[in-house]
């Protein structure tokens, strides 16, 4: 079995609780983590997953205990509604610039605890599912610049 956060081999611990000797943050029985892989929506949502636990980890230094399939899944999803409403309010507090795709992803990597690709990613999703979206152009200071609003 792989990691869900760094992709090494996992480590049984004591016969039915697997860790990762590589990133350590997470430990999970081995019954939760083959649900988990057994879920159709698996690869829909491993990537939420594998943020939530690095966010955790990288927050608390403590690492993050997988319950069973169905409440990690709820986690996840929580964790989701969280960031894309912090999100949100990142980009649109951000106001007026002239790269959109610069300083306010900028701004929501640090607010989701991620890379600037990651983040341009989740904000590609958020602009997709129409969530946000992109303010007509005006001139400002000399410059073209647009904001992102909330949808």
């Amino acid at each position: 079995m792989k990691c869900f956060v760094c992709d090494s081999g996992l480590t049984d611990e004591n016969g039915d609780v697997f860790s990762c000797p590589r990133c350590g943050s997470y430990v999970a029985r081995k019954e939760t983590i083959q649900s988990l892989l057994a879920d159709e929506s698996w690869h829909a949502w491993r990537s939420s997953l594998s943020r939530l636990i690095a966010v955790s980890f990288t927050k608390t230094r403590i690492p993050f205990a997988l319950q069973e399939a169905s409440l990690t899944k709820q986690l996840v999803q929580w964790f989701l509604d969280g960031s894309e409403t912090a999100a949100i309010e990142k980009l649109v507090s951000t106001g007026y610039v002239s790269d959109l795709w610069g300083e306010p992803i900028v701004g929501v990597a640090r607010e989701l605890g991620s890379n600037v690709t990651e983040a341009r990613v989740f904000v590609e999703g958020l602009l997709e599912h129409g969530r946000i979206g992109q303010s007509e152009p005006v001139k400002l200071f000399g410059q073209i610049q647009r904001r992102w609003e909330k949808r």
